[in-house]
């Protein structure tokens, strides 16, 4: 087992996280592990909400659940990107896949399904080029050609949950200059995971251990392949009807 499941999460995403973790219990197999990190003012709180996660037996969850705490950020928008970004101080794996609490597994899954089908099982990067895309997304462009110093023609954060090499993160960390870059930086004004993923883009000893797949090649072809998991938004509106849709993918 190469790979260990990430989850960066805050008190105001615990309802997610619930669902998150359901979700994951019930579907997911063959991963080392799952790291949660909170902050440190809401780790009481984590406790409370989520007991079977800081017993020493946890029995009925598929592996093991690991908990930890972070600094706490002014702006934990960027703060929730440093963490993510300084994954090897928490995982032991040499892979991550990153998992956001608004994203709700719903279909079986192993650490295979993020790799792709050559001998060596690499993992995917799915990528866009911007030229095929507009809209908000092309704020991204400059925002990660300003962190990492060059010319970067692909979108990368296509699609979670997403799975990396930790010393791949590692590296583009050290290169943008670490947590003291990211918190220089305006709010909205950095995204952790089309840093690392242009990063991994321009540098062909790390891109060699990716399977590179272009979003559009796929979908043109009719064989983009469906996520086992869905992406939600975290501030959206909770009501009756989104309990429902819970409830259905995880079938509780």
């Amino acid at each position: 087992m190469d790979c260990e499941i990430f989850i960066r999460s805050h008190a105001p995403d615990f309802k997610w996280l619930w669902w998150c973790l359901a979700g994951i219990s019930r579907y997911c197999t063959g991963f080392s592990g799952v790291t949660i990190v909170v902050p440190d003012r809401d780790l009481g709180l984590f406790k409370e909400k989520f007991p079977y996660a800081v017993k020493e037996d946890q029995s009925g969850f598929p592996f093991p659940i690991h908990v930890h705490t972070c600094p706490v950020y002014k702006d934990d928008y960027l703060g929730q990107q440093i963490t993510k970004m300084q994954v090897w101080k928490y995982v032991s794996a040499p892979l991550v896949l990153y998992v956001d609490s608004d994203v709700i597994f719903h279909s079986p899954v192993t650490p295979d399904d993020f790799k792709g089908e050559h001998p060596h099982k690499r993992p995917i990067l799915w990528v866009t080029r911007y030229k095929d895309l507009s809209g908000a997304v092309l704020e991204w462009k400059p925002i990660t050609e300003k962190a990492l110093g060059f010319e970067c023609a692909w979108e990368t954060m296509r699609r979670l949950p997403m799975m990396h090499y930790v010393d791949a993160v590692k590296e583009a960390y050290s290169h943008i200059g670490g947590e003291r870059y990211i918190l220089d930086q305006p709010i909205r004004a950095f995204s952790e995971f089309n840093v690392i993923g242009s990063y991994v883009l321009h540098n062909r000893d790390i891109s060699t251990r990716y399977e590179i797949r272009d979003t559009q090649y796929w979908i043109q072809s009719h064989a983009l392949p469906p996520s086992p998991a869905k992406q939600f938004w975290s501030h959206q509106d909770w009501n009756d009807g989104l309990y429902r849709e819970l409830r259905a993918l995880i079938k509780d």
